[in-house]
């Protein structure tokens, strides 16, 4: 640890002295230094002091000179060189600092604190290696969408591994591995200075290239050009069965347990989750964008990456809104009268209902051509006048081949008397740039003064409308057999990167809703018909 913070940040000298307070007259100690090459270049202000103020070259030269006593090898070098001491067991852990960004968010400040009493009193050198933080797999815990992305690998994996198993492995078997990984790569499956999870560009990677895997397995496991296969299974490790919907074309998966909702949603021709979205969600950093006087990128001296308190651009404390659930699809809306686009876009907003994150029941018929799913609730609408029962179904038609699907929904009012509500669909779409020219909304009939993938705005009389991203090759669609009024807006995150905090596109929202009223017994229904097809 101690040479992770002085190379490079410290004069040279500094390892020099360490490491001559470690050496023995019998040689028989190793210091250990396995860290990030960022650090020589890409971290900033580090390509200046590393090459232009000599640093680099300052550091080798102390280890030539002084080479009498010190003595370079690489990690096998020592092995084979020397016999093991004994033996240890390995927990699951890392650095200091990534077991502290692994903590629930409101355990980091009063851990910060706690660090600063030590350090304050001078005993952190002497006790921090008892003051322990998070454990690593808790991400995988605090960010259901990491999760996502690990059981989703392991998924793949298991394929994979079903192929290898085969008396006379496949053609593909090899791409399949390959691709799979690539998308084991570590760094989009947690978050901490380093952006990570936050970063859209890397889990996208991932995704894509897990899509590839298990195309690649697909094809060698299922003959034919039309096929589709569905499970219901524990997917994401909580204890209750997911259904999973693998088809020639796309996969769909959908969660009954938290609102019959939609959390992932692959366009396999394109090797893209269109469903790779990210909450906004409190983080233990946040306070210092809430408490800080005057954050700067500060440049008189070369700072650790863990030590710099930087913004890329002002006013970033207004953008910490926090979602009370998963930007996922076909989230089921019942807003107060009082909601404003603003509000309901910042989630402070009064939700009526009991649907959107709660239980629904699901029947799964499997037809020759496709796979339909019925989910429905016994739910409740929360008036002035106390809770209100409402039955809520929405059937999905997934194809044997091709990108559609089909959503019925239907409303009944049960109680004796007449209700008025406000019902809608809540649907993300993650295209990964939000200020690009080549990705926009399209609204059929309508001209769209800002058509971005981050602008925000309301259209009444809405049918057929959809996302268009040119970069990518995609277009969806969704079309209503009723018109609605169209919500949308961006998803965008506040999060640190290495060079300071920033303002993140995540997921774009469109929102159709309808201002409904129904008789006593009486029924409302409305056809969505989504499709992706490549421009």
């Amino acid at each position: 640890k101690k040479l992770r913070y002085t190379i490079p940040f410290q004069e040279p000298e500094e390892t020099i002295e360490y490491l001559r307070g470690l050496a023995t007259q019998g040689g028989g100690r190793a210091a250990i230094f396995a860290d990030d090459g960022e650090k020589f270049g890409s971290w900033p202000e580090t390509y200046e002091h590393c090459y232009v103020d000599g640093w680099l070259e300052r550091f080798f030269g102390a280890l030539e000179k002084n080479s009498d006593w010190i003595q370079i090898q690489t990690f096998g070098e020592l092995i084979h060189s020397r016999p093991p001491l004994g033996r240890i067991y390995l927990p699951t852990a890392s650095y200091d600092e990534m077991m502290e960004w692994a903590l629930p968010a409101g355990a980091i400040p009063p851990y910060d604190e706690f660090r600063g009493i030590l350090q304050e009193k001078d005993l952190l050198d002497r006790y921090g290696v008892y003051v322990r933080a998070g454990y690593w797999r808790n991400f995988l815990a605090k960010y259901p969408e990491s999760n996502n992305m690990h059981k989703k690998m392991l998924a793949v994996s298991a394929k994979v591994q079903a192929l290898s198993r085969k008396r006379k492995p496949p053609a593909g078997l090899e791409t399949a591995r390959d691709e799979l990984l690539k998308g084991q790569c570590n760094d989009a499956y947690w978050h901490g200075v380093f952006g990570g999870l936050y970063l859209p560009h890397l889990r996208s990677a991932i995704y894509h290239h897990l899509l590839k895997a298990e195309k690649a397995a697909d094809d060698a496991l299922h003959s034919g050009d039309s096929w589709i296969d569905v499970q219901e299974t524990d997917f994401d490790g909580d204890g209750r069965r997911e259904i999973l919907v693998h088809a020639r074309d796309q996969n769909l998966y959908i969660d009954p347990h938290r609102g019959g909702t939609l959390f992932e949603l692959d366009y396999k021709p394109g090797a893209i989750n269109l469903l790779d979205t990210l909450a906004r969600r409190e983080e233990g950093y946040h306070y210092k964008l809430t408490h800080s006087q005057n954050p700067t990128d500060a440049r008189e001296e070369v700072a650790s990456i863990h030590d710099r308190v930087t913004v890329k651009e002002e006013g970033l404390e207004k953008l910490l809104h926090y979602d009370w659930h998963r930007r996922v699809s076909l989230l089921d809306h019942f807003p107060g009268e009082e909601t404003t686009l603003e509000s309901f876009s910042q989630s402070l907003y009064r939700e009526l209902g009991d649907f959107a994150t709660e239980p629904y029941q699901y029947r799964l018929r499997r037809l020759k051509d496709r796979i339909q799913l019925k989910l429905f609730r016994d739910g409740h609408l929360w008036t002035a006048e106390g809770p209100v029962p409402v039955t809520l179904s929405k059937t999905l038609s997934v194809p044997r081949r091709g990108t559609t699907l089909g959503i019925k929904y239907r409303l009944e009012n049960r109680p004796a008397q007449p209700i008025t509500l406000w019902f809608g669909v809540e649907f993300n779409f993650a295209l990964l740039a939000g200020s690009a020219p080549d990705r926009s909304y399209w609204v059929d009939g309508r001209q769209l003064e800002d058509s971005r993938l981050i602008s925000v705005g309301e259209i009444p009389g809405v049918k057929r409308f959809g996302l268009r991203d040119e970069y990518l090759g995609i277009d969806i669609s969704l079309a209503l057999d009723r018109p609605a009024t169209l919500w949308r807006f961006p998803v965008e995150t506040v999060s640190q990167s290495e060079g300071g905090f920033e303002r993140v596109y995540q997921s774009s929202v469109v929102f159709p809703n309808w201002k409904i009223h129904l008789q006593p017994g009486e029924n409302w229904e409305v056809e969505i018909r989504q499709e992706i097809s490549t421009l």
